[in-house]
């Protein structure tokens, strides 16, 4: 994707295109982000079909953006789920688990 961001599990069920629009609006917000510098969470919707994303950075990732010097071992990480089809019973089961799994790892964070 792009030479700071190691994607830890690659799809095919969203376009490149997308992934790397989705990621550059995390980039922006990222300031905001409930967690801090450290990364968050987002969606990636196609239809009826949810995808989660994890973007996962250290403290002084966005230091390192702005200054061009990324080391490879200081890239962000991000994370995807399988897709999940909200109009089927699976797939809001799956999507279900996923949140839950978010929710244990918050007690971390």
């Amino acid at each position: 994707m792009w030479k700071f961001i190691k994607v830890q599990n690659p799809i095919e069920h969203v376009d490149n295109n997308l992934k790397c629009q989705h990621i550059g609006d995390i980039l922006s917000v990222l300031q905001c982000s409930l967690f801090g510098p450290n990364g968050m969470y987002g969606f990636v919707v196609q239809a009826t079909e949810v995808t989660v994303v994890a973007f996962a950075t250290d403290k002084n990732y966005t230091t390192y953006i702005k200054t061009g010097h990324i080391a490879e071992q200081d890239c962000a990480t991000v994370k995807y789920s399988e897709k999940c089809n909200i109009l089927s019973k699976k797939g809001r089961l799956k999507l279900a688990r996923t949140f839950l799994d978010m929710a244990a790892l918050m007690k971390y964070l």
